[in-house]
């Protein structure tokens, strides 16, 4: 699994622009999930975490995810998800972290 650092979103993106955005890519698994909960950890502003180059997301590694999404949402942070597949978001739903976040392919601001 790669996290790239974060970038602005561009106009292509339905996101605010001071939204911080990581791309996620590859496998992400209890063993790698840990990086993008890092990242969640040190967030201050609203994060975009883009999950389309994502080519594994088992429900560990969810959990895992999860756990610093529920802590960033606890301390104010706002958490979008893009590029999500009907696949993952499905997997998200059944752990509980679609209710935590919101998907940027469905906002319109």
């Amino acid at each position: 699994m790669s996290l790239r650092p974060p970038r602005r979103c561009g106009p292509e993106r339905p996101v605010p622009p001071s939204t911080a955005r990581y791309r996620v890519s590859g496998a992400v698994t209890a063993d790698t999930a840990g990086r993008v909960a890092a990242v969640l950890g040190t967030q201050t502003e609203p994060l975009c975490i883009d999950l389309s180059d994502t080519t594994v997301l088992t429900s560990d590694g969810v959990r895992v995810v999860g756990t610093a999404i529920r802590a960033a949402r606890h301390r104010g942070v706002l958490t979008l998800i893009s590029g999500a597949s009907p696949a993952t978001r499905e997997i998200l739903r059944r752990a509980g972290v679609d209710e935590l976040v919101t998907y940027a392919d469905d906002r319109t601001t």
